[in-house]
């Protein structure tokens, strides 16, 4: 089904991402579309202290890449007319996870579980919003997934899951099916055209600097074009 964004007119949105690159990746070529009608904004920023900086020296201590990181998130939002809120929580890199254990952890047994869960339903609790954003976890990060069993605990109104990218790139259709359909109890897809976002979501990408991994071609807007065309669509999920 298509996603008619007009519904986001004059409407309160909080963004939760895990980090501060998610959501630009995950859903710029939306809020391209969106972000001069909408009445406000807010992006959550999860897990904001950093480690990971792979277009970064890498002499650079958590302080440094977090700073950077950081100023690069201000910028895009800036761009875009956002409002951010940065919740300052350790990210995986710093809690000691590699590159595949993140990708496997309970969340259960991860201490960040718990104070996360709780500054994210005090912010749900105190904040007016109309619409939530959520990760749907594809590709099974644990950070993403800790944010998302948490807002599937607090169970907050008008909850839209997004698809995690680049992660969900290295699954199939019927494998991202699967997760929703697991993850969800009524799971129903909504396609957001980005045809005509396209260029705009990719030059806010570059904003993102210290994330982009070399590319051999040295094309870096013409490798993102090729990573993130996918159809020319984003997709969310409601549970309904």
């Amino acid at each position: 089904m298509i996603l008619n964004t007009e519904i986001f007119n004059n409407k309160k949105i909080i963004y939760l991402s895990p980090h501060f690159d998610d959501m630009v990746l995950s859903n710029g070529g939306l809020a391209r579309k969106i972000y001069e009608g909408f009445k406000q904004f807010t992006l959550v920023n999860v897990f904001t202290n950093s480690l990971w900086a792979p277009n970064c020296p890498d002499t650079l201590d958590m302080k440094e890449i977090t700073e950077i990181r950081h100023r690069e998130d201000a910028s895009y939002c800036s761009r875009l007319g956002l409002q951010y809120i940065n919740l300052d929580f350790d990210d995986s890199s710093v809690r000691g996870y590699d590159a595949q254990i993140e990708l496997s952890a309970s969340v259960n047994e991860d201490k960040a579980y718990a104070p996360v869960k709780r500054r994210i339903a005090e912010l749900l609790s105190d904040m007016d919003f109309d619409f939530v954003f959520c990760p749907l976890a594809v590709g099974n990060h644990i950070d993403h997934r800790i944010i998302f069993e948490t807002v599937k605990e607090a169970r907050p109104r008008n909850v839209l899951y997004y698809e995690d990218l680049p992660y969900a790139l290295g699954f199939t259709e019927e494998s991202i099916k699967s997760i929703a359909g697991t993850a969800l109890k009524n799971p129903t897809a909504y396609y957001v055209e980005i045809h005509t976002v396209m260029d705009e979501k990719l030059n806010d990408i570059v904003i993102y600097d210290s994330q982009l991994e070399a590319e051999p071609s040295g094309n870096v807007n013409a490798y993102l074009h090729k990573l993130f065309q996918r159809d020319g669509f984003e997709r969310i999920w409601a549970d309904i």
